[in-house]
């Protein structure tokens, strides 16, 4: 029992392996390169776990499970999902490794109930417990969605229990040559993808790259003999876009690049089809990277973009029709919803009293 309360456990180099990789994407937010990776990696099962195939917008920490596992070698042993209810009744359960709340220890999954409606809702790693507390790495995590860490006291009621994989039954088996070309990735590492030194090394061999034959390739591009991987202007590989000038890619900065903004990860990756934090403040592009202006619709809602590209926040935004049309915190439109102002400015929802904002 001490070794669990300290957070160890008996399992080798398939958990390690998983950690390696787990612990790098820590700080990777929705709609970056990182998560992009995920989707990616996810998408590449063949079969798909029920046919689905995840989108850029869905819910993501089953996937950022799955992905761990294949990335680390470990899908035989941990299964995959997309739907975290599924997960443990048709992975853990069917595999005999789902023991439900106990005592948890480092590598098992651990499972959650917000509601305590008896549906599972959340997912994510047990990288170690202290005493009474677990902590945790999880996908799809926090405000902006992320990957973060996270702390818990292990038995809380929001806890629906946990999966603990037989790590002990297997090493990791890399997958056989990776998913995509030594080029591809060779210029994925070029941008910072796959992180430096040891861990560049452990990531890759995880993934199924020879990584001596990935650095020849790193060498030759560096060298000037294979020009195209950084050449002048837009680049594509499997990830994304990234634009070069002088010879550098552009990251973690914003770039008007003829009519339009443009926002680089950290990873030199733009972002492209979906939302992007800067600070404090939200930004949307379209497919094309272009930052957005004015009004888009996401996901069946109305949001408004300011003319900075900056998301409108708890005020009153013009309409297509002129007419004014309020914005909520989260910064969709409020539609179909009867209001109340009070003396002080505040704005109620009528029938629930919820306060949505101020006047």
């Amino acid at each position: 029992m001490d070794r669990i309360d300290k957070g160890e456990s008996s399992n080798m180099a398939g958990l390690q392996s998983l950690f390696s990789i787990a612990r790098s994407y820590v700080g990777e937010q929705m709609y970056g390169s990182g998560h992009r990776r995920i989707v990616d990696t996810y998408n590449g099962q063949n079969p798909l776990p029920v046919g689905y195939k995840l989108k850029i917008d869905d819910d993501w920490c089953a996937a950022f499970v799955t992905a761990m596992s294949i990335l680390s070698g470990n899908y035989d042993l941990t299964g995959g999902e997309c739907g975290v209810e599924r997960f443990v009744r048709d992975v853990f359960q069917k595999k005999g490794i789902w023991l439900g709340k106990v005592r948890p220890q480092a590598g098992d999954i651990i499972i959650f109930d917000w509601d305590a409606n008896y549906w599972a809702d959340h997912i994510g790693y047990v990288e170690s417990v202290s005493g009474d507390t677990v902590n945790t790495i999880e996908g799809n995590s926090g405000s902006p969605s992320a990957v973060r860490r996270q702390s818990y006291t292990w038995n809380m009621w929001q806890i629906k229990g946990y999966a603990r994989p037989k790590w002990d039954d297997a090493s990791p088996a890399p997958l056989s040559g990776g998913g995509k070309s030594i080029d591809a990735i060779a210029q994925e590492v070029l941008t910072g993808a796959w992180g430096n030194g040891d861990d560049r090394r452990n990531r890759l061999t995880a993934a199924g790259y020879d990584y001596t034959e990935v650095q020849a390739k790193i060498n030759a591009i560096l060298n000037g003999d294979s020009a195209p991987a950084r050449k002048e202007g837009w680049n594509q590989d499997d990830t994304g876009w990234w634009y070069v000038v002088d010879g550098e890619y552009l990251k973690s900065e914003w770039r008007k690049i003829g009519d339009y903004w443009y926002l680089f990860d950290r990873h030199g990756y733009a972002y492209c089809n979906g939302w992007g934090l800067d600070g404090d403040k939200w930004y949307y592009f379209d497919e094309n990277c272009h930052m957005v202006t004015g009004w888009v619709q996401y996901k069946d809602k109305w949001y408004h973009l300011e003319d900075e590209g900056e998301m409108s926040s708890k005020e009153y935004v013009k309409g297509f029709d002129g007419r004014l049309y309020y914005v909520t915190e989260e910064g969709s439109m409020l539609e179909s919803t009867d209001i109340a102002v009070h003396e002080d400015g505040s704005l109620y929802e009528v029938s629930t009293g919820k306060p949505i904002g101020t006047f």
